[in-house]
């Protein structure tokens, strides 16, 4: 396999990029350490990557559809699959995918900007001020009941209102007829007598 044309200190220098980004600055080796190989820093961006991959949704999601697309995607005949990367190989490879490392890393920094607000005192009080919500809550549904029951008496009373409406109407229309026709029988009374008279 051909190696990349870019060279060694700009890759080294990039992969330090991207232990500033998915480590720790206690796990970040020294640049000018003697112990801290190549391939021990790989191992640490890999052993990161995990961790990322364990808290984020998204690279769990990738992973999972990955799996079950590897055995399609597998070419037995991919001459890669049997060839020995070298070094300069491996860290291609991973450079390839700095700009998602990147985005977990950018993730990872916005998850920290939210410390402050989950260890505020308010939250960590908040399972004292719980207790304090049931009182709070019967009293709200003792006024909800009577509330309630107070309407329904004055439903109640406002069908009593209008059944008795209702009857005194009726009783005025009959009260009315009633006058009717005594003023139709006094009418026709005095005709008659008026022409007895004549």
């Amino acid at each position: 396999m051909q190696t990349s044309s870019i060279p060694t200190d700009e890759l080294e220098m990039r992969l330090r990029h991207l232990e500033a980004i998915v480590s720790s600055p206690s796990r970040i080796p020294s640049s000018s350490s003697s112990s801290s190989s190549l391939l021990e820093s790989l191992d640490n961006i890999v052993t990161r990557f995990r961790e990322l991959q364990d808290g984020d949704p998204a690279i769990e999601e990738f992973i999972r559809k990955y799996a079950a697309l590897r055995n399609w995607l597998r070419d037995d005949s991919n001459d890669l699959e049997r060839a020995f990367l070298d070094t300069a190989a491996v860290k291609e490879i991973i450079l390839a995918s700095a700009d998602d490392i990147e985005q977990a890393g950018t993730r990872l920094s916005e998850l920290e900007s939210l410390k402050d607000e989950v260890d505020s005192p308010l939250l960590k009080d908040l399972s004292k001020f719980i207790p304090q919500f049931s009182p709070l809550e019967a009293r709200y549904m003792e006024q909800r009941r009577i509330a309630t029951n107070q309407k329904e008496r004055y439903l109640q009373q406002l069908d009593s209102y209008n059944a008795f409406i209702d009857s005194t109407s009726r009783l005025f229309i009959h009260y009315h007829q009633v006058l009717s026709m005594t003023e139709d029988l006094v009418t026709a009374a005095e005709k008659r007598a008026a022409r007895k008279i004549e």
